[in-house]
């Protein structure tokens, strides 16, 4: 762990977890800050190892009867950074992960590779960030561009409806097509 503080969070996180500690949980060295990896199943869903950010070596892990009940769950909290399905990557409930969720990343039976690619960029969605950084996505984040429209001068009659003077008739033109153009009267 980085600093004492986080050491200290991660041990209380897996000592307060009422799941069962399945895989790790018991090796603890604050002079090192190290602290096992350790794999939870069903973890009390107010519990602080489900109610942070982890950002450190458990995972918890919760079972399900139906995949609705997956979809459910997470849709019923803020959005994720990452969205991971282990199992085929062209069934239904992949899809359905991709099509009826929202997550800053989605990635079928892999958990950090999305973190490396160049192709998707990198970033999260609600309180897990937004914005994405690296490759082309984070070339576009980071730069200020600019929309530019060059008009020329044009003398037709569309073109003199928008321009001074405003007649009474050019000013009942306008107002009829003003809230399709999404301006108000």
């Amino acid at each position: 762990m980085v600093n004492d503080l986080h050491f200290e969070r991660m041990k209380r996180c897996i000592e307060t977890s009422g799941g069962q500690v399945v895989h790790g949980g018991k090796k603890f060295n604050k002079g090192t800050k190290h602290i096992e990896p350790t794999i939870i199943v069903n973890p009390n869903l107010d519990s602080e190892v489900m109610q942070d950010e982890i950002f450190g070596p458990i995972m918890p892990i919760l079972t399900f009867k139906d995949f609705d009940e997956v979809i459910e769950f997470v849709n019923d909290r803020e959005k994720p950074l990452a969205l991971y399905y282990y199992g085929d990557k062209d069934s239904a409930n992949a899809k359905r992960c991709v099509d009826e969720t929202s997550s800053g990343a989605f990635m079928t039976n892999d958990s950090i590779v999305h973190v490396l690619s160049h192709y998707t960029g990198f970033g999260g969605v609600g309180e897990s960030g937004y914005g994405r950084y690296k490759g082309h996505e984070g070339f576009k984040q980071f730069s200020n561009r600019k929309g530019c429209l060059f008009k020329g001068h044009q003398t037709d009659d569309k073109n003199k409806l928008m321009m001074p003077p405003f007649t009474d008739a050019n000013m009942n033109k306008i107002r009829m097509v003003a809230p399709y153009l999404g301006a108000y009267n």
